[in-house]
């Protein structure tokens, strides 16, 4: 039987399984709230959610809670078709963003707990401010390159590439997971130069002490308004 490689293959096979598992155990922690509560602060009435998944609990709350028009996609098909079940009558996206021919713009666009499995987030950054009504804000968490984190992932990901390679080169079905993406920091404010930018370790979204460690970061962005 041989392992799987191709990522909508694994992202719909493997991963969709995994979240709707994970999602129950993750349920509404102190990140999620930190996010909606810098969510609802502009009082967004449309909203679009990169990587919806099964639309909770993010996008179910701003739906159900704060009456957001939502909307959203996902690479899993039978996720969204969970997410339409929770969401009702909502313009839901089966693909990646960078296939998505969407014309409309939101008072709020947000990617949550999705960038790491995004290859090209720089790219689909401008297509999420491009999304984005002036005065609206984008948000989205990231991991940091420049983290002592990445240099353990690089010595992790090596190694498993040796492993699926074992089991490749015996027969063995070993599923070739896609790697982590981590992000420059800096690069970001330089494609959301439009926003005003917020940037919060996630020690302070957590309101815990620093730790050296700690990854990941979330970006809270204000499209300006032109004069």
């Amino acid at each position: 039987m041989e392992g799987i490689v191709n990522k909508e293959e694994y992202f719909e096979k493997v991963y969709a399984s995994f979240w709707h598992n994970q999602v129950k155990k993750y349920g509404f922690t102190q990140h999620e709230d930190f996010a909606l509560r810098k969510m609802l602060k502009n009082k967004p009435k449309t909203a679009f959610e990169v990587g919806i998944g099964t639309g909770w609990p993010m996008a179910v709350t701003l739906y159900k809670e704060n009456n957001v028009q939502m909307s959203g996609c996902d690479i899993s098909k039978s996720l969204i078709e969970e997410a339409r079940e929770n969401l009702g009558d909502t313009e839901l996206y089966v693909g990646e963003l960078f296939d998505l021919d969407i014309k409309k713009k939101f008072d709020l666009v947000y990617c949550f707990r999705t960038s790491w499995y995004i290859k090209d987030f720089y790219k689909m950054l401008l297509q999420m401010s491009d999304m984005t009504n002036e005065g609206g804000m984008i948000l989205f968490d990231i991991f940091d390159q420049f983290s002592l984190q990445y240099i353990k992932h690089l010595f992790h990901r090596v190694y498993n590439r040796i492993i699926w390679a074992g089991g490749f080169i015996f027969g063995r079905n070993i599923i070739k997971q896609p790697d982590d993406n981590y992000f420059n920091i800096n690069k970001i404010k330089t494609i959301l130069k439009e926003f005003d930018i917020e940037v919060y370790r996630q020690h302070e979204v957590l309101n815990v002490k620093k730790r050296i460690n700690q990854a990941k970061v979330m970006f809270v962005c204000t499209k300006k308004n032109r004069l």
